[in-house]
C-alpha cells in the first residue's frame, strides 16, 4: 500500500460564479482537481528541498554515514512521483514501484507504517548509548602492536555473547568498562571475525524498522482553500506550478 494525498472537490459554493455545483462541467472538475494535485507534488518537492515536514518543522537528519546529505530527494523525482483522478471527485499523489514503500515509510514513520527489517538476534543487551565519548573513535594499541578494536565493535560482541573464553575471565561485568577492556584486548580483524561467527550462531530475524516519521506530503486547510481560488480563477488560462510558488509554504 502506497502514501496517498487525497483532495476532495472544491467547495463550490465558495465561487462567485458558481451557483449549483452540479454547473461546474466535468472537464473542468477533473482539470481543477488535476492542477490541486500538481501544486501537492510541488509543496512536497519544497519540503524535501528544505528539509522540513508539513508543519514546518526540521526533518529528522539521517543516523549514520554522511549526515548533511538531504533525505528524500530521490523520492519526489518525476520518475517516482505522479497523480492521477481515481473518480470525479478526486486527486490522488501517488508514488511509483517500491518508492512507494519507502515513501510511506518515511511519511508514517517505520514502525507506523508496519515496515520490518532484518536485524540480528543478539542475546544480551546493552546500551551503547552510555558508551563514553571519550571512547568512540579511540583505538588502542595491544601488546603485540596490533590496533585494538573500536568502541561499536567491542559492543557487537558483548550483545552477541561471543567473546573468547581467554579475553572473558578478567572482563568487567558490563557497560563502559567492559567496552574499554575489550578493545584493550582484542585486535580489530580479530573482532571483525569473532562478531561475524557471532552472528553466524545466533541468526537473524525481522524487527520493527524504527524509521523516524518525516511527513512531507500533505495540505493543511487553509493551503487548500487558497489554492482552490487561485487555480480556480485562472481555470481557463494555461498552468504551471511554478507560477503558484507564492501558495508553497
Amino acid at each position: 500500500m502506497t502514501p496517498e494525498l487525497t483532495l476532495a472537490g472544491p467547495d463550490l459554493r465558495r465561487i462567485a460564479d458558481v451557483v449549483l455545483a452540479d454547473l461546474l462541467p466535468p472537464r473542468l472538475r477533473r482539470l481543477w482537481l488535476s492542477r490541486m494535485g500538481r501544486m501537492a507534488i510541488a509543496q512536497a518537492k519544497k519540503n524535501v528541498r528544505e528539509q522540513k515536514t508539513v508543519d514546518g518543522s526540521p526533518m529528522a537528519p539521517r543516523k549514520r554515514r554522511d549526515v548533511r546529505k538531504k533525505m528524500l530527494t530521490g523520492l519526489v523525482k518525476s520518475r517516482w512521483i505522479g497523480m492521477d483522478l481515481p473518480d470525479e471527485d478526486t486527486a490522488r499523489v501517488k508514488f511509483f514501484r517500491n518508492a512507494g514503500v519507502v515513501a510511506r515509510k518515511h511519511q508514517l514513520g517505520g514502525r507506523a507504517a508496519g515496515a520490518t527489517r532484518m536485524g540480528i538476534k543478539y542475546p544480551r543487551t546493552f546500551d551503547t548509548s552510555k558508551i563514553p565519548a571519550s571512547l568512540k573513535g579511540k583505538h588502542f594499541t595491544l601488546e603485540s602492536g596490533k590496533i585494538g578494536c573500536s568502541a561499536n565493535q567491542a559492543a557487537m560482541m558483548i550483545r552477541l555473547d561471543y567473546i573468547p573464553p581467554y579475553v572473558r575471565r578478567g572482563m568487567p561485568a558490563g557497560g563502559a568498562d567492559a567496552v574499554e577492556y575489550l578493545m584493550q584486548h582484542i585486535s580489530r580483524k580479530l573482532a571483525v571475525f569473532l562478531i561475524a561467527e557471532g552472528v553466524k550462531r545466533t541468526g537473524k530475524a525481522k524487527v520493527p524498522d524504527n524509521t523516524p516519521a518525516r511527513p512531507f506530503l500533505g495540505l493543511d486547510e487553509e493551503q487548500k482553500i487558497a489554492m482552490g481560488d487561485a487555480i480556480m480563477a485562472g481555470i481557463y488560462n494555461r498552468f504551471k506550478a511554478k507560477n503558484h510558488e507564492n501558495l508553497l509554504k
